[in-house]
């Protein structure tokens, strides 16, 4: 079993032969182009994601729904979302047979990987969810960011070869499952980080969703730029460092791992938290 962090929140899971991912975007474009019509960078997409079995989508923004036509297209795998999620897709061209509308409380089975969809509570801007709502009719292929609107989002625990994963996509503390692996959005302070991170007893935590995505591939990762908040500053970068010593002062028992683009790591729940990743591919490709 191993998995590859993909850039922003995107994962991938391998088991058996067989790629499931959740919410992989990895087509950059500089702030000033987000007012142009962009396409998904194909060349890029078949470099960096060559299989893909499942794609999982927590909800229908752009930075998580862009890629996923293209991807499915080359591909040929299955997508499963919200039916905004759904709608953007088939409006993009991905054939009605690659699209399955999802709901929470749902168990999938992907052979090999089992999935359980939660609900999760999407991070708000200023007090109100950015981007949510209803899908402008008729529903047209998606050009800019803003054509990007979710409607609801989920969280996903996946269970394969033993090891349970949770990507947890919601700002909410629970209710959360147990699980080996925990991946989360750096966001939350402790009252809201504390009963999540008692409820679900990670062997490892993956912050992910915290680059800048604006920012190209060639370039190091640096941290994105938080929500807009009451207060002063009232836009400042992600504070990395911070959040994952916040986590580690709060689940001392669990390994906080921030992984390289593209490299994979295999996880064994068999092993102590720290000697459970090693890199199988070793190449760090930007």
């Amino acid at each position: 079993m191993q998995f590859r962090w993909l850039s922003v929140a995107g994962i991938e899971l391998t088991y058996a032969g067989r790629v499931l991912l959740l919410d992989p975007f990895i087509s950059r474009f500089p702030l000033h182009r987000l007012w142009r019509p962009q396409q998904s960078d194909a060349a890029l997409l078949a470099q960096h994601i060559p299989q893909a079995n499942f794609i999982l989508i927590t909800h229908a923004h752009w930075d998580h729904l862009f890629d996923v036509p293209a991807l499915s297209a080359q591909t040929g795998g299955d997508v499963y979302g919200s039916r905004n999620t759904a709608r953007l897709l088939q409006a993009a061209g991905v054939p009605i047979e690659h699209i399955h509308h999802i709901a929470g409380g749902e168990q999938l089975e992907l052979d090999p990987f089992h999935v359980t969809v939660l609900p999760a509570e999407h991070m708000t801007v200023l007090g109100r969810i950015p981007l949510q709502g209803r899908l402008k009719e008729p529903v047209r292929p998606p050009r800019y960011p803003w054509h990007y609107k979710m409607d609801i989002s989920f969280s996903f625990l996946i269970e394969a070869s033993g090891v349970r994963w949770l990507y947890w996509n919601g700002v909410l503390p629970g209710p959360a499952p147990a699980a080996d692996v925990l991946f989360i959005l750096p966001y939350g302070d402790s009252v809201r980080l504390a009963p999540l991170l008692a409820a679900v007893r990670p062997r490892w935590i993956v912050p992910i969703h915290w680059d800048d995505f604006l920012r190209p591939l060639t370039a190091p990762p640096r941290p994105s730029f938080a929500a807009p908040r009451w207060g002063w500053p009232p836009v400042q970068r992600i504070q990395l460092a911070h959040f994952t010593a916040q986590l580690a002062q709060l689940a001392p028992e669990a390994q906080v791992f921030i992984p390289q683009r593209f490299t994979a790591y295999a996880f064994d729940p068999q092993s102590a938290p720290e000697a459970q990743a090693t890199v199988k591919t070793a190449a760090h490709r930007s």
